[in-house]
């Protein structure tokens, strides 16, 4: 790995330059300071594997979401979207090698990879249902030294967003 300092806002939106051509979505943003150390090319593999479930789990015109903010003794890049969520009983394996619970496709190796990145970071992964449909995808770097000041409003970050500029 080469760690280097990362700032996720450049890094987010330029995730959402990357996609917004190839897919169709209510892109949104939520401007943030938050900073990691991190391997930046492994951060953005596990990013884009994110944003290519979510692209393949919304319709065309659905709300796709990007978020970083920190909590407590970590920073949290959040990934949401307005899909179908993902079945209950897929929720333990979604982050297994050959995992796919689903019709739409995929390997079962994007989320694997994404875990794997993030726990040589020293990190995790996270996946939940939200309320009213759609799923949230979890990436948390841990911080070194003193924790970050905790945001005042976590409640649902990634709908706190404002629509990506074009």
């Amino acid at each position: 790995m080469r760690p280097s300092v990362v700032p996720l806002n450049p890094l987010l939106e330029r995730t959402v330059t990357r996609w917004r051509p190839t897919a169709n979505r209510d892109w949104r943003l939520r401007p943030t300071s938050a900073v990691v150390v991190a391997d930046r090319q492994r951060l953005e593999t596990a990013l884009d594997s994110l944003v290519e479930n979510a692209v393949r789990y919304t319709e065309e015109g659905g709300r796709i979401a990007l978020a970083a903010y920190p909590d407590e003794e970590s920073v949290v890049i959040e990934v949401c979207d307005d899909g179908p969520g993902i079945p209950d009983e897929e929720l333990p394996y979604i982050f297994e090698s050959f995992h796919s619970g689903s019709a739409r496709g995929g390997t079962g190796i994007g989320l694997a990879i994404v875990k794997t990145i993030m726990e040589a970071h020293g990190g995790a992964t996270s996946a939940e249902n939200l309320p009213g449909g759609g799923a949230s995808f979890r990436l948390w770097l841990p911080v070194p030294g003193p924790p970050p000041p905790a945001l005042a409003e976590q409640d649902e970050p990634c709908h706190q967003g404002v629509p990506a500029s074009a």
